[in-house]
């Protein structure tokens, strides 16, 4: 088995905030967030 490294992003930080903690955790993953700001619709 490889010992690579996949690069996860999570985009917006809604329903997908829930994944940021397992793939923090894993240890063949760097993990990446972006948080969007809503803008005035919401």
């Amino acid at each position: 088995m490889t010992k690579r490294k996949i690069n996860v992003a999570i985009v917006g930080l809604g329903f997908g905030a829930e994944f940021i903690p397992i793939y923090q955790r894993h240890p063949h993953a760097n993990m990446y967030a972006i948080q969007v700001a809503a803008g005035p619709e919401g």
